[in-house]
Parts: structure tokens; C-alpha cells; sequence
């Protein structure tokens, strides 16, 4: 008579698939689907000089509108400092950016820092539309730095950010002009 034993052995390895256009890192989303999500962005209804407490209290500023206006989750300054860039401070976890009103802003990471959005970002958290406002950014229309108020830390004049403006769809969106840190800007707010 004979017997026969045998194993089998099972191990796990992480996913090794990249994910579809821009979506959530591995091991999440290894399908060969893109995520149907769509995340938001606002401009703030008000308005700050280019001392904003750094990147964690503009960050705030945004929290603290989104909560003010009932918006659920977690919200995040669209702003570019010496050593963060715009383009890697916030989660592509979507297939569209929208504004508050519905209009489609960017379908991926890459069409969000091509030099061009699809609608001007001009609805602040609360739905009102803010047509010509500036918008503190430090950011070209390629998602990296270029003047931040001494990274977000300065509200004099003597100090040079960058901002956008939020009735243009070209470049200037969010590279319009470079001015002194005292006057107050709105900012952009993006949906994580």
C-alpha cells in the first residue's frame, strides 16, 4: 500500500499591476477599470494675506471652510512651496475634478497640469461664484513652484507669491501674476 502526502504552499505577494489613469496606488484599485469617483474643488470665500501658517494652516483654512459649508471630507490647499510642489500635494483618486456647480475642471493628473482646465474654478465652498477673484497658488501651469510668500509664512509686501485667477481657463488659472504678500488672495481647495 502507498501513501501519498502532498503540500501545497500558498505565499503572498503585493500586487504588482499599475493602476489606470493616475488612480490610488497598488495594491488598491489593480484592475484594468479606472475609478468612476469625482472629487471637488472651491475657492475660499474669503480671503488672506500670503501668511497663511504654511502649508498645514492653509490646509486648515480650507478644513475649516469645507466644515462651515456642511462639505463632508478631507480638503486640501492647492498651493506649491520651495520644497513641495502643487502637482504632488494632493490624491488623484478620481476620473473628474469638478466645481462646486457640476463643471468639469480635469479628467486626470495629467490634464489638470497641461497649461489648460476645461472651466474656470470660480465657486467658492458655499456655491457663490467669485468671477476675476485671485487666488494664492506659488504654482505654474505645470504644477511646480515658483513664489510662495516665504513659504506661506509671509504677509508683507515686501515678500513675492504667486497667484491665479479664477475667471481664466489658460495658464493663468493658476499663474496670472506674481504680487507682494500683503493683499489678500482666496485660495483653491481640493476634495482628497
Amino acid at each position: 500500500m502507498s501513501i501519498l502526502v502532498g503540500y501545497i504552499v500558498l505565499v503572498w505577494t503585493e500586487p504588482t499591476t499599475t493602476p489606470p489613469g493616475d488612480n490610488v496606488p497598488v495594491p488598491l484599485n489593480v484592475g484594468n477599470v479606472a475609478q468612476n469617483v469625482t472629487k471637488r474643488i472651491f475657492i475660499t470665500s474669503t480671503t488672506h494675506t500670503g501668511n497663511l501658517g504654511g502649508l498645514a494652516g492653509a490646509d486648515n483654512i480650507c478644513m475649516a471652510r469645507a466644515r462651515e459649508a456642511g462639505l463632508p471630507g478631507t480638503w486640501r490647499a492647492l498651493l506649491s512651496t520651495t520644497g513641495m510642489n502643487a502637482r504632488d500635494r494632493i490624491h488623484y483618486n478620481w476620473a473628474r475634478l469638478e466645481t462646486m456647480d457640476g463643471r468639469v475642471i480635469a479628467l486626470s493628473k495629467d490634464d489638470l497640469w497641461k497649461g489648460s482646465i476645461r472651466a474656470p474654478i470660480k465657486t467658492t465652498e458655499t456655491g457663490a461664484t467669485l468671477a476675476g477673484a485671485m487666488v494664492w497658488t506659488g504654482t505654474l501651469a505645470d504644477g511646480t513652484h515658483l513664489g510662495s510668500c516665504e513659504n506661506w509664512t509671509m504677509g508683507e509686501d515686501r515678500g513675492f507669491g504667486l497667484s491665479g485667477k479664477t475667471n481664466r481657463t489658460d495658464d493663468r488659472w493658476i499663474e496670472n501674476i506674481g504680487t507682494g504678500c500683503a493683499p489678500g488672495h482666496h485660495l483653491y481647495c481640493v476634495e482628497q
